[in-house]
């Protein structure tokens, strides 16, 4: 395998992995204001009804 293609798949995984870090990270900051959005959503959804 040339060192070329090691090397591309290397920083490919490394930046797949910094996304999905990135990602949880922002998720579990995000969670209380996602279960509060969702909360509002659903008010809004069942008190008309």
């Amino acid at each position: 395998m040339p060192a070329e293609t090691v090397f591309a798949a290397v920083s490919t995984s490394n930046s797949v992995l910094g996304s999905v870090t990135n990602w949880w990270q922002s998720l579990n900051r995000g969670w209380k204001a996602t279960l509060i959005g969702l909360a509002i959503v659903l008010g809004f959804i069942v008190v008309p009804l």
